[in-house]
């Protein structure tokens, strides 16, 4: 159980969110979240949906096993941008939407 519980958790880190912010996204509240990430609760396959609608790899909480994703494709660097957008304010994010949609519009000129 606790491999599983350290797993949430890294997942949880590796997108940058408070367990507040984790948890809302399973639909749970922070003690709820906190419980999971202790190993003291096993969460259900609703919340499992709901996180893994938001970029969790629920494969990899459950079994340990990294999905293939989209990401594998990716650079390092381009995982590194990513990450920084997932830890961005709703503005920053807002701002670099923005900033590449005038880049790709630039480009096609």
């Amino acid at each position: 159980m606790s491999d599983l519980a350290d797993r949430l958790r890294e997942e949880r880190a590796r997108l940058g969110l408070t367990q507040t912010e984790f948890g809302a996204l399973g639909h749970v509240s922070k003690d709820a979240q906190l419980r999971y990430e202790r190993g003291d609760r096993v969460p259900d396959a609703a919340y499992l949906a709901a996180v893994a609608g938001h970029g969790v790899d629920v494969l990899y909480v459950v079994t340990g096993v990294r999905s293939a994703t989209f990401s594998d494709r990716l650079s390092s660097e381009q995982v590194s941008l990513l990450e920084h957008y997932a830890a961005a304010t709703e503005e920053g994010k807002a701002a670099v939407r923005y900033v590449l949609t005038a880049l790709a519009q630039v480009a096609k000129r």
